[in-house]
């Protein structure tokens, strides 16, 4: 019974020992914050209620906390631990502004270094050098000072925060400046060739215009030059045709063909016989083309008669060209029979036939023979009435001429209507060949040339 009493006796001594230990140890450490003061003087509260209890002659152990490594020195005028964490805040914040300030330097200063290069400056491209060194050393020297120990305050640093993002910002408005003087340049050479490209198209579209219509000018030409070729070509073959049908009316009829010849054109050696029919071709081209050069292809003699005319005499001429086609009327094409009816065309035949049919020819004529004759005179004076309207219809106007009588030959304006390959004669050998006489005018488009055929002698 005795050891069950005094078991809660010793239990009681320990806890008071203990609240007192605590409450003393508190005391001692009170100063240190206020949230810890009001807990000791809650705990103290408990142990006062037990005062009257304390144990005399008892040892008071003191427990006093370890002070940690990373905590600051209390400095030395009274500043406490809240000053010295507020102080390493600030100085880590200006050394972090300072790294984004001297890093936004770099890269200002390496746009620099790439914009010197192009166009390739030398003195720019040492500048930046140095201006990239420098950047990279301030760099190096922050990192050094964070290795070794961050200071307690931002003093220790070159600028402050504030400073630090200052420049941060000076240095990224330099490089977008720099970026954008950069691609402003890119951008005015760009506009300066555009502007190169632009003009360079309007002179090739210029040149591409001019020669379109110069094509087309040249096409047109060369398309009339052929048209025109070939309807002189069938005029000439008309008057082949009626030159042999004249020269075997006149044999017929008895005419000596060398006096009739020599009436045509003079003193003319001929290098063969026969070649006395281009004395009369002669006579007919030149006789039908007479003229051609204007407009309503009249002679003076005709244009008085045009003032003179009156509707009587229209009737006559349309009687005239009526009966010269009824001769051979199954033989008439629908083109003479459009013709018929160009009062014109009718005057120009009229004109044209009594010029190169001799009275005294038609009288000689064999009965029979003169039908033939004038359709084949028609026929004629149709393709060269044609060929007069195509000329009128070049713009510029197609130009007719004929070569002088003893003139030089010239290749380039004349053709050898004999196409004789060598003179017959030593003399002609010895020296060049001279024009006889012109069988053939010749007509020159624009810048091309119809030859004109002569005679050579």
């Amino acid at each position: 019974m005795e050891e069950s009493v005094k078991t809660p006796q010793i239990s009681d001594m320990l806890q008071r020992f203990a609240i007192a230990c605590k409450t003393r140890t508190i005391e001692f450490f009170a100063e240190e914050e206020e949230e810890q003061q009001e807990e000791e003087d809650g705990h103290g509260t408990v142990g006062a209620e037990s005062v009257d209890e304390f144990i005399t002659d008892q040892k008071v152990v003191v427990i006093k906390p370890d002070t940690p490594k990373n905590t600051l020195p209390q400095n030395m005028d009274g500043s406490n631990k809240e000053d010295s964490i507020e102080d390493r805040y600030q100085a880590l914040e200006a050394l972090i502004s300072c790294i984004f300030a001297n890093v936004s330097a770099v890269k200002g200063a390496y746009v620099q270094l790439q914009t010197a290069h192009t166009p390739f400056e030398v003195d720019n491209i040492k500048a930046a050098d140095r201006a990239v060194i420098s950047q990279l050393q301030k760099l190096s020297e922050l990192k050094r000072l964070y290795a070794k120990d961050l200071p307690s305050s931002s003093s220790s640093f070159e600028c402050s925060q504030l400073e630090a993002r200052v420049q941060e910002r000076q240095s990224m408005l330099r490089t977008y400046e720099m970026m954008v003087n950069r691609l402003q340049s890119e951008i005015d050479l760009k506009d300066a060739e555009v502007c190169f490209l632009r003009e360079e198209m309007e002179r090739v579209n210029g040149l591409c215009s001019k020669l379109e219509k110069k094509l087309k000018e040249e096409n047109s030409i060369l398309l009339s030059v052929g048209v025109f070729d070939s309807l002189l070509q069938e005029s000439l073959r008309g008057a082949h045709s009626f030159t042999k049908m004249l020269i075997d009316r006149m044999r017929e009829a008895g005419w000596n063909l060398d006096l009739a010849a020599n009436s045509i054109h003079k003193n003319v050696n001929y290098a063969k016989r026969g070649h006395n029919r281009y004395a009369f071709l002669s006579y007919v081209c030149l006789g039908m083309f007479s003229g051609f050069d204007k407009e309503d292809f009249c002679c003076s003699t005709m244009k008085k008669t045009k003032q003179k005319i009156d509707s009587d005499v229209d009737e006559e001429l349309e009687l005239y060209f009526a009966e010269l086609m009824s001769l051979n009327g199954g033989e008439v094409d629908e083109g003479l029979r459009a013709l018929s009816c160009d009062v014109g065309f009718v005057r120009y035949c009229r004109e044209k036939y009594l010029k190169l049919i001799h009275p005294r020819m038609e009288e000689e004529q064999v009965e029979g023979s003169m039908p033939a004759l004038h359709m084949a005179f028609l026929k004629m004076a149709r393709s060269v009435w044609l060929l007069h309207k195509l000329a009128f219809s070049f713009e510029p106007r197609v130009r007719i001429f004929q070569v002088r009588k003893g003139l030089d030959f010239s290749m380039v304006y004349m053709e050898d209507v004999a196409r004789r390959g060598v003179f017959p004669t030593q003399q002609q050998r010895r020296g060049r060949a001279k024009v006889a006489f012109t069988v053939v005018p010749g007509f020159r488009i624009g810048k091309t040339i119809i030859q004109c055929q002569v005679y050579l002698v």
